[in-house]
């Protein structure tokens, strides 16, 4: 107060800085599961909307900023999810998963893959797991599987490319049988994305959230068995109009050509 006893104003404090923007392709890591995210800024792309048209009819779709992980989950990164007793957890399953995971009581990934010396070394990408599996280790390592559209900006960038790399269907990916299995993820380096996605193409096909959380479930890439037709990240894993191609598993299905990767908010 001043000398005649009126207060003295205060200056409103001035607002924050609104933080930056990180830069396309930059990375951080998800420490919980050692995963390396790569930045998607935000903005609109080019979305390709599925249907039995060929090519599939575009509009431009915005997205707020996100993160996604550079390549799909590794065997050796789900393994840190069953250490911590991930299967046994409520708290990272969705009441579908949860129902599912104790009525089968399940403790890992299928067996056809995860006892399997062909598919379960630490530097693969997980596979046999279902769209259940795949959330919870999500949440669990502090993300969530990427939606559609998500998955397409980071696979195919703003300029409407076919392909990761490009329009040209160059033999960059692990497609049509080139290695006969499932290879280290990250392997193809010629299969990256405009942000630095690897494996978007070929390897493992990826769940993302699909058109009914809890009933089905996404399906985005191409995978090593499959012609990089179905690797074109605006199509799905099959020649449409089969059900797989337009991006519906039930959840509860494991896929021994299906692997993942884990997207978070800016």
């Amino acid at each position: 107060m001043n000398k005649a006893g009126s207060e003295i104003p205060v200056a409103d404090a001035p607002p924050l800085p609104t933080p930056a923007e990180p830069a396309a392709g930059g990375t951080r890591v998800l420490e919980r599961a050692g995963i390396v995210m790569v930045y998607v800024p935000s903005g609109e792309f080019v979305c390709a909307h599925f249907d039995k048209s060929a090519p599939p009819p575009q509009s431009r779709v915005y997205l707020d900023g996100f993160w996604i992980g550079r390549t799909q989950v590794t065997n050796a990164q789900f393994q840190r999810f069953i250490d911590d007793g991930g299967y046994q957890r409520r708290e990272f399953w969705n009441k579908e998963g949860w129902g599912w995971v104790t009525r089968s009581g399940e403790k890992h990934p299928w067996d056809l893959s995860w006892d399997n010396p062909a598919y379960n070394q630490p530097d693969l990408p997980v596979v046999g797991v279902n769209c259940f599996e795949a959330q919870a280790f999500a949440a669990w390592a502090g993300g969530r599987l990427p939606t559609d559209a998500k998955w397409e900006k980071a696979a195919r960038g703003t300029d409407g490319r076919i392909y990761p790399w490009g329009d040209e269907p160059e033999e960059r990916a692990n497609t049509d049988g080139r290695v006969g299995s499932t290879s280290p993820v990250g392997s193809f380096p010629g299969d990256v994305s405009p942000y630095g996605c690897l494996d978007m193409a070929g390897n493992v096909c990826e769940y993302t959230v699909g058109p009914k959380p809890g009933v089905t479930c996404g399906n985005r890439g191409g995978c090593w068995a499959g012609v990089l037709w179905g690797g074109t990240p605006c199509s799905r894993c099959g020649p449409p109009p089969t059900e797989a191609a337009m991006g519906i598993w039930r959840p509860e299905e494991r896929q021994m050509m299906e692997g993942f990767r884990i997207a978070c908010s800016r």
